[in-house]
């Protein structure tokens, strides 16, 4: 740590102190971000691995938590990203919906699918949790950053999205 208030601690001994003050409230923000306790708990090991490597970088307690807070958005959101390249397309749905649906309706979903597909992880997630429901406050929560950052991913969202569907409405 490079903290020259340490009063003589060794480093390993201050990261030990700030992570024992550091790592309930971590474990909080974890399980609030909807983590199951193992992925929590296998994220905050990783967290603990970077800020030791890291440590002689870190000045303070608050740039301690500061940087432990960030990496677990970060994790989270990777963890997201990651989850949903894994989601497999049901061939046999598609084909059978393409089969019954009109036309015109199903290149509209496939051209809202790409664009949905296209927009930022951040930007994604605030639209999914809108169209979950969930309010300005509890995905500014769930994501830990402000209210304000919140608006600003949905309205970016809403006009990528919007720009999309006017280019598909223009093509037919």
């Amino acid at each position: 740590m490079v903290d020259s208030n340490r009063g003589g601690k060794r480093a390993e001994d201050v990261f030990s102190e700030w992570w024992a003050l550091t790592e309930s409230r971590l474990w909080r923000y974890a399980r609030g971000l909807g983590l199951s306790p193992d992925t929590a708990r296998d994220l905050m090991q990783s967290i603990a691995l970077s800020l030791l490597r890291d440590r002689e970088r870190i000045g303070s307690l608050d740039q301690f938590r500061a940087f432990a807070f960030r990496r677990l958005a970060w994790l989270r959101l990777a963890e997201i990203e990651e989850r949903r390249h894994e989601v497999a397309f049901d061939e046999d749905v598609h084909e059978q919906a393409a089969e019954t649906a009109d036309p015109l309706a199903e290149e509209l979903h496939v051209a809202l699918a790409q664009a949905i597909g296209a927009l930022p992880t951040t930007q994604r997630m605030v639209l999914e949790a809108h169209l979950e429901g969930q309010s300005v406050r509890e995905i500014a929560a769930k994501l830990g950053v402000t209210e304000a950052t919140v608006r600003s991913h949905s309205r970016h969202a809403r006009l990528k999205l919007a720009q999309a569907l006017s280019e598909f409405a223009q093509s037919k």
